[in-house]
């Protein structure tokens, strides 16, 4: 008996410590390819939430409506797990390279490199994130609003993942290269920043072209603000405290495609390498809206995300083998 539980007990850290391991998404490769229509002028904005199942996704009220209000996907999946190769896949449509959620450096390209190339705009508002610097620590610490005694870590690198390739954290520069490092850290700087930015792009209608929204651990279905709280609640809170005004006003949703999905479902332990189903909502004037509540089948994943967000811009695929991605199709206008 006693031997037993001591083996358990070594167990659990040995798989806690392991990397990324990426999971299968059913049928993903059996998909003939397809072409968006001409989406030019749309602006994306993507949320990005933690470690929830799709199912419990759908039960609160502000997501729920979301995917009533524009179109839900109810076969969509995280590509692996922890959380980073999710985000990395999302923003460059391969995990390769990606260990865990140690940090990261990739010398290799992603969705912001290849948008500043084609002239469109682009930046990551992180709640949470240190404003005005290129902040590459693991994570962040401030007093919580509610109890300022204690410090609590409210954003972590692993969940802004342009951070993780080498032009945006400029591991790629020389160290006694002065002038080539305060070129790339004035670009991580323009690039990335916090939430507050966010709501001043928008309610100037000033967002880029494409918009990376990152809550902060509390907001984002992560952790819990007291242990009677629920994160998910919490998040779906946060996401109608921040969005539900501004997508009822005509201004702030012309042209813009608003989506939201959840990194990985984290709801079983060990990591499987099955149903790491998530939620996807896409809402805007580009997307037909589900008149009839029925969500698309299909099934899609994050590289397919990543390949519709490229398609909408006119980029070519960046697909890394053997992926094999396609735009999401029969949603848009």
């Amino acid at each position: 008996m006693h031997r037993g539980i001591l083996l358990i007990a070594l167990v659990v850290p040995i798989l806690a410590g392991c990397g990324t391991v990426p999971t299968d998404t059913p049928q993903r490769y059996e998909r003939a390819a397809t072409t968006l229509p001409d989406l030019t002028g749309a602006k994306v904005v993507l949320v990005i939430l933690e470690n929830k199942h799709a199912d419990d996704a759908l039960k609160q009220p502000f997501l729920r409506a979301l995917a009533e209000k524009g179109r839900y996907l109810s076969n969509y999946y995280g590509v692996a797990h922890p959380s980073q190769p999710n985000y990395v896949a999302l923003v460059s449509g391969s995990i390769a390279g990606v260990d865990g959620d140690a940090p990261a450096t990739l010398n290799r390209d992603h969705l912001g490199k290849r948008l500043s190339d084609r002239g469109f705009s682009w930046k990551v508002y992180a709640q949470g994130y240190p404003t005005g610097q290129c902040y590459l620590k693991e994570k962040y610490l401030r007093p919580d609003s509610s109890d300022a005694i204690h410090l609590k870590t409210i954003y972590v690198r692993r969940h802004v993942p342009f951070l993780s390739f080498a032009d945006i954290n400029c591991e790629d520069k020389k160290r006694d290269d002065v002038e080539a490092r305060r070129r790339c850290e004035e670009l991580c700087k323009t690039h990335i920043t916090d939430f507050e930015a966010f709501k001043n792009d928008a309610d100037s209608h000033t967002l880029p072209d494409f918009s990376l929204v990152i809550p902060d651990l509390y907001n984002d279905a992560h952790d819990k603000r007291s242990p009677e709280a629920d994160a998910l609640s919490q998040a779906d809170d946060w996401l109608m405290e921040n969005f539900k005004t501004r997508l009822d006003d005509p201004k702030f949703k012309k042209n813009v495609i608003f989506i939201v999905t959840f990194d990985e479902n984290d709801d079983n332990w060990p990591y499987p390498k099955v149903n790491n189903k998530v939620y996807l909502a896409l809402v805007g004037e580009h997307v037909i809206p589900d008149s009839d509540r029925k969500p698309v089948a299909a099934v899609y994943d994050h590289y397919d995300l990543h390949r519709t967000i490229e398609a909408i811009f006119g980029l070519d695929s960046q697909q890394i083998a053997p992926n094999t991605a396609v735009p999401i199709e029969g949603i848009w206008r």
